[in-house]
């Protein structure tokens, strides 16, 4: 897979050391919420640098990683990993039919944090305690589901733990582990106690990566179809017509429903980068 290094002139690589190995995990959710394309660069402490192709915002892996299962656990094993070094670098990336959302991937992992007994002490903690979403860090709706957004749309205005469950109508443990996944990603204001956390401050690596400039829209566009910065409108049409065909929901009956929805993100973004290349 090539890659064509274009930093910004104005950005340089800007490193973070840090002992926390949960931190690749806040750091992959921002990348995918800012929709970032680039390299991932992760480097160990004595052990071989190793990098992350990004695409707006997902994880390049293999064609026959359709689920992302490989591509996931290669995450995993990386925020495993204390002491290491983050940064995101700006490029240029070429497409691929196999991706994983990196927004999904940290909400998931955060998620499966909140076992029987965290569980317990969250639900300690946040029991007495008014709860609200701060709008500009809420996640997008198209990624969550009929519940999950009603939960959102509760969380409008301050509320306690017992009725969030009860209008949100979501089974109290899968509300807690929203709002754990909420509280570590800065998007849950607490309020009324004394323990209440602030909104979770940007990593180093994401205040680094918000100092990059985003590529221009018609090389967004080109990276989210697959195609190098040369490429005609007739390529740029038959890529798009592959695509679509290969993507189009109505070609993959059968699948689950987080499969699916997966597909019509995909679909919209391959036809919004379409949009974008035909307009200009």
């Amino acid at each position: 897979m090539e890659r064509l290094s274009r930093p910004p002139s104005t950005w340089s690589p800007r490193y973070a050391a840090t002992e926390r190995p949960r931190e690749l995990v806040l750091f992959a959710y921002e990348l995918g919420v800012a929709r970032a394309t680039g390299a991932l660069v992760i480097e160990p402490r004595g052990a071989s640098r190793e990098s992350v192709e990004v695409l707006v915002g997902e994880a390049l892996t293999t064609e026959a990683d359709a689920l992302g299962r490989q591509a996931s656990s290669r995450l995993a094993r990386l925020a495993s990993l204390p002491g290491a070094r983050l940064c995101f670098e700006p490029a240029v990336v070429s497409g691929a039919l196999r991706t994983l959302p990196l927004a999904q991937w940290a909400r998931q992992t955060l998620e499966r944090e909140v076992d029987l007994d965290a569980s317990q002490r969250l639900a300690h903690e946040l029991g007495d305690v008014e709860l609200a979403l701060i709008p500009r860090r809420a996640p997008d709706p198209a990624h969550l589901d009929p519940t999950e957004r009603r939960l959102v749309a509760a969380l409008a205005r301050p509320r306690r733990l017992p009725e969030l469950c009860t209008v949100a109508r979501i089974a109290r443990y899968k509300v807690l582990a929203f709002l754990h996944f909420l509280r570590e990603t800065g998007a849950l204001e607490v309020r009324g106690s004394a323990s209440s956390r602030p909104a979770r401050p940007s990593s180093p690596p994401a205040r680094a990566f918000a100092a990059a400039s985003p590529p221009p829209p018609k090389v967004a566009a080109l990276g989210v179809l697959g195609l190098p910065g040369d490429a005609d409108a007739v390529r740029v049409k038959q890529t798009f017509r592959s695509l679509a065909r290969a993507f189009h929901p109505d070609r993959h009956p059968g699948v689950g429903e987080e499969r699916r929805r997966e597909l019509e993100l995909r679909l919209a973004r391959l036809t919004a980068a379409y949009a974008e290349l035909i307009a200009t």
